[in-house]
């Protein structure tokens, strides 16, 4: 009983969380072009941090999205 209460609240939970984290590199991407449309770094090495932070932050955001979707479609099922 527990664990459908649990999936109906985590399924929700999980999308709209994976979809902020996906809102907000996009948002950051966005702030850091030029005029021109190219991203600006101060240095190399911050320029693969961020990418890498980045890159992990997305992974983790659509694995968040597909458990999200796969909560919800278990509810109807």
């Amino acid at each position: 009983m527990h664990h459908a209460l649990l999936i109906k609240i985590l399924g929700p939970i999980f999308l709209i969380t994976g979809w902020i984290i996906r809102y907000k590199i996009s948002e950051k991407r966005f702030n850091r072009r030029s005029i021109t449309g190219m991203e600006i770094f101060p240095s190399y090495r911050n320029a693969l941090a961020t990418r890498a932070k980045e890159g992990c932050a997305g992974f983790f955001a659509n694995i968040l999205i597909l458990l999200g979707i796969m909560f919800i479609l278990v509810q109807w099922i």
